[in-house]
């Protein structure tokens, strides 16, 4: 989360980090002006009541994935990157892209979501400048994944948003952002990880902004640099789970544009129907602008921003007092601090609006491919009945069993598949899945094949 202004302007001079020429007009508050553009045509409808194909969504997420990727990003794990393993000790902005010594952050969410993304086409690296007086004019990036619509609502684009990027008072060697915002973050990478088994009527981006922490850098460049014309919704994460009273509140800053209440009411429904142990502030009037989401107000499109209980409100039904987090931009930030249990409802509440603002069509496909593997005398022949609207097959193998390692080895559009590279003496496992015809939605993964290789040794007959 961006400080607010005041603090910003000292966070500046300690630091030296200067703002973009174009910086959203702010107020003392460090809400960002909330005037309305003209003539936007688009207008959202969504219904985001009880769905099963959101129950099925929301019940595939799991709290230990959800830790897991906040562990990874904030440094408590290492990760595998493209330079082997590493420690993602800092998020920041500089950091990550101008090759300080522990740059993984961003390295480690493209390459993770390249893994989960059918077609590279998918995955838009955005590039913008951005201006420090120690470091000069420097080159970041968003990144962007695109899951393409399958209805008559295709052409609308529905945002679900996080800011990589951390900070602290060690920003370029040590900012773990646990809840600032790994939390966001993690949610993102749990969307990419199940989207792609579903279906919507319009399109999703799912958005990583960075520069964030420098002034909404990256959002503002984002919405300067691609059209919004057919955006009609953001649902933007940033720092929530911070909670030392347990008491599962947190706020929901909606601002006062009507298609931002769309949104927000959506976000309630979403609690309510599927039953998620949250309360929230509902904030209209007074709404922070001092994230992402602004830079969508900005350009008149429904945004709502997520966050931790930072302020007092004492609405009705609401928050109690304020719970700020006290390690908030602090090297102290980390996983620790955060009552999981209640960060992952929040995410499982983003994650269930944003489905129900795109508008759930069911699964690409109805089941996963049916596999039997057998030997034949040249090596093993995988088989599965043909899935309708499968355009091709991806084929993975594991030598260590059904819960190893697998490995994609093979891509075919027929029902089957002989493997020739195999060994004698190795058990081999498969799983496969069907990717569709557009290229952009695939199976869950099939049931395991397994079978133990053994050649055939044929002796040579000798006549006597």
């Amino acid at each position: 989360m961006k400080l607010p202004a005041i603090c910003l302007v000292l966070f500046t001079l300690l630091f030296s980090i200067v703002q973009p020429a174009q910086a959203l007009s702010r107020g003392d508050d460090g809400a960002a002006a909330n005037q309305p553009m003209p003539n936007r045509q688009l207008e959202l409808q969504a219904d985001c009541t009880y769905n099963q194909t959101i129950a099925d969504l929301l019940n595939e997420t799991t709290i230990e994935q959800y830790t897991d990727w906040i562990e990874k990003l904030s440094g408590e794990e290492p990760v595998l990157v493209r330079n082997g393993f590493a420690q993602i000790l800092t998020r920041h902005t500089f950091a990550m892209f101008k090759g300080q010594p522990f740059p993984a952050g961003y390295e480690y969410v493209l390459e993770t979501s390249q893994k989960y993304i059918p077609l590279v086409s998918q995955i838009e690296e955005d590039p913008f400048q951005i201006y420090s007086s120690i470091y000069g004019w420097y080159t970041a990036k968003n990144l962007v994944i695109t899951y393409p619509g399958f209805g008559p609502n295709a052409n609308q684009v529905v945002v679900f948003s996080a800011h990589l990027d951390s900070t602290s008072t060690q920003s370029q060697t040590l900012a773990p952002g646990a809840e600032d915002n790994a939390s966001g973050s993690a949610s993102l990478l749990e969307a990419v990880r199940l989207l792609r088994y579903y279906k919507f009527d319009r399109t999703i981006k799912v958005i990583w902004f960075t520069g964030e922490e420098q002034g909404l850098v990256g959002s503002e460049a984002y919405v300067s640099d691609h059209s919004t014309v057919d955006y009609v919704a953001d649902v933007n994460l940033d720092m929530f789970g911070y909670d030392s009273n347990q008491d599962r509140c947190f706020e929901l800053h909606v601002g006062t544009m009507d298609a931002s209440d769309v949104i927000g009411v959506c976000f309630q429904d979403v609690i309510q129907d599927y039953s998620l142990d949250l309360s929230y502030d509902y904030i209209e009037d007074g709404a922070t602008g001092a994230s992402d989401h602004a830079s969508f107000w900005a350009v008149n499109v429904g945004a709502v921003e997520v966050l931790e209980n930072y302020y007092i409100h004492n609405l009705p039904n609401g928050c109690a007092g304020q719970d700020r987090n006290p390690h908030y931009h602090q090297i102290t930030d980390t996983i620790d601090k955060m009552y999981l249990p209640a960060a992952f409802d929040i995410h499982r509440a983003g994650l269930g609006t944003l489905a129900g603002l795109a508008g759930p069509l069911g699964r690409c496909f109805d089941s996963p491919p049916q596999v039997q593997a057998a030997k034949t005398s040249s090596g093993i022949q995988l088989t599965w009945d043909a899935l309708p609207e499968a355009g091709n097959y991806r084929i993975y193998r594991a030598t260590n069993g059904c819960d190893g390692t697998f490995q994609r080895v093979a891509e075919t559009s027929e029902p089957g598949w002989l493997d020739t590279s195999v060994v004698g003496g190795t058990e081999y496992s498969y799983r496969v899945e069907a990717v569709s015809e557009s290229g952009t939605c695939i199976s869950s993964m099939s049931s395991c094949a397994t079978v133990l290789f053994i050649w055939r040794i044929i002796l040579p007959v000798i006549i006597r």
